[in-house]
């Protein structure tokens, strides 16, 4: 047999299988050079021995990287086993160990900077989408919109032959930015789709997508989607999530790939010994953990920044431990906001609703002008203003008794249980509407 009906052999079942372009470009380039190197043997008869003396030739004369060795490895087993059934006992034939690759991790404010910065909302999806679910680019070109599940927050990952293979979480972060790609740019079946064909995205458009966002905002570091994977693992590992769990949800928990991220999480920590009580001792004791999913979801549907930032740092000290801090961190959040509504209702009916609670009110002409009205006074305009409803006014005055409870110099330690009504109340009440 010649090379060149060889190769068509593998081209034809490879594009029957569905394998990407690029992979069988790979494939079959690779089973050209294996017939150019014994151009006067017939491919397929070729033995083990023979394409043992081809990789050993790669590996030492070459000096062929064994990750490019592998691709030749794995296209010889796939034609002479998988189409041919020669049964070669390919596990006998040498090559190269693969030398693990020491990936760029992003940080999590890397991460933000590149999807909050970038303003095509379509862009801004496709690299948001990635990393929140771990998806690999083919993964992330392929999602049709019926993939998408906004009832039970999940995505469909299908392989190659259109299978769904696993269920991925659809981040609620994700959600508002979808919701308005479908509605800015209507696509009609993929989720991306060129507005000039209508077509999917190429790999190479793709990546350009990423690179292009990364170097705008400043990230330095070399970036491709596995670079958004990997952060995805680590990041998630570093929130609790073990990595064997996490591997396992992305259908990758072999012992190799266990072996890979365990050696990217543990390349920071340190080597230096320590006590454990020096750590004990440091710690915040809370008597009941602040159960912090709710005031996530309330932080990722809020679109002011500033209060969401301020959320933000309440969450982070509440839920270690710092609860007074989170307090007051919490209701600067809620009096940004109660101000922005009760400036919206217009400066005379502001300024009347304030007088009518205390004559000698500063009159209100910008937003600043509020840094002179006490936050109690705010809240009963608001309620005048209608924001409020009495019950609702009531509720407030003492979540404002707690902050300042949590604001002035003292021994008061205010009760998680207490903190995490507080938080209710406030989310209910203020960001809720």
């Amino acid at each position: 047999m010649t090379i060149n009906e060889a190769v068509e052999i593998l081209r034809k079942e490879l594009i029957r299988r569905k394998y990407s372009p690029r992979t069988i470009k790979i494939y079959c380039d690779w089973i050209e050079k294996l017939g150019e190197f014994y151009p006067s043997k017939p491919i397929d008869s070729l033995k083990q021995k023979e394409i043992n003396e081809y990789l050993t030739h790669l590996h030492l004369r070459l000096k062929i990287a064994g990750s490019t060795i592998n691709q030749a490895f794995q296209s010889f087993q796939y034609l002479y086993n998988r189409i041919w059934d020669k049964r070669i006992d390919f596990t006998k034939i040498d090559k190269p160990e693969r030398k693990r690759s020491n990936p760029d991790i992003l940080s999590t404010k890397e991460i933000l900077a590149i999807i909050e910065g970038t303003n095509n909302i379509q862009h801004k999806l496709l690299i948001a989408l990635a990393y929140s679910a771990g998806l690999d680019k083919a993964e992330i070109k392929n999602i049709k919109i019926t993939d998408i599940d906004l009832f039970r927050d999940i995505i469909k990952i299908r392989d190659s032959k259109g299978k769904i293979k696993r269920e991925a979480i659809l981040a609620k972060y994700v959600k508002g930015i979808y919701k308005k790609h479908l509605k800015e740019n209507n696509p009609k079946r993929l989720i991306f789709e060129s507005s000039q064909t209508g077509k999917e995205y190429g790999d190479t458009t793709i990546g350009k997508i990423l690179t292009n966002q990364a170097i705008k905002n400043g990230i330095s570091k070399k970036i491709t989607f596995k670079t958004l994977k990997y952060s995805y693992v680590i990041h998630l590992n570093n929130f609790g999530r073990p990595l064997q769990y996490i591997l396992r949800d992305l259908q990758m928990d072999s012992s190799q790939s266990l072996m890979f991220y365990s050696d990217i999480a543990n390349r920071k920590i340190s080597n230096k010994p320590f006590s454990p009580l020096d750590k004990i001792a440091l710690q915040t004791e809370v008597e009941y953990p602040i159960n912090a999913e709710y005031l996530e979801q309330a932080i990722l549907t809020i679109e002011n920044k500033d209060e969401a930032d301020y959320l933000k740092e309440s969450l982070i000290c509440m839920t270690s431990g710092s609860l007074r801090a989170g307090v007051i961190f919490a209701w600067n959040s809620v009096v940004i906001n109660i101000r922005k509504k009760c400036f919206n209702h217009g400066k005379i009916s502001l300024n009347n609703a304030l007088k009518k609670h205390y004559i000698k009110a500063k009159e209100i002409k910008k937003i600043e002008d509020f840094s002179y009205i006490k936050d109690s006074l705010l809240l009963k305009a608001a309620q005048e203003l209608a924001e409020f409803d009495k019950g609702e006014k009531d509720a407030l005055e003492d979540c404002l008794d707690l902050r300042n409870k949590c604001g002035h110099p003292g021994n008061y330690r205010p009760k998680s249980l207490k903190v995490a009504s507080f938080m209710e109340e406030i989310i209910t009440i203020v960001f809720k509407k």
